[in-house]
């Protein structure tokens, strides 16, 4: 279950270049170190996402410059933030991450398909 207090928080102090992810599931990754590591070890992500992880008392670096470098900015404990122009392809790559970090290693070599 996501608490949405502090995400709610996270939204009031948000960049105008940043938005919430539109699945709640990617909040989880803030919640859990091996999806960070997950995300972090995986080269396909390295190819496709830029991502910063930051600790709660850093939200001060959440500004439009910051977003103009990076698609994904997760906060320690908090939740996720996303640039305005992250695709819907990276954003399922992400939400992937979050649901099945639980079930893989953190080295695990991961490969994700878009539907067509």
């Amino acid at each position: 279950m996501i608490n949405s207090e502090p995400i709610d928080q996270l939204a009031t102090i948000m960049p105008t270049n940043s938005r919430l992810p539109s699945n709640p599931t990617i909040h989880l990754m803030a919640y859990d170190h091996d999806a960070i590591r997950l995300l972090s070890s995986n080269l396909e992500v390295y190819n496709h996402i830029a991502f910063v992880v930051i600790q709660p008392d850093q939200m001060n670096l959440l500004t439009n410059k910051l977003f103009q470098s990076v698609h994904c900015v997760i906060v320690n404990d908090i939740g996720v933030l996303l640039s305005s122009t992250c695709s819907a392809k990276t954003e399922g790559i992400l939400e992937n991450i979050a649901k099945w970090a639980l079930y893989l290693y953190p080295k695990s070599q991961v490969q994700f398909y878009a539907r067509y």
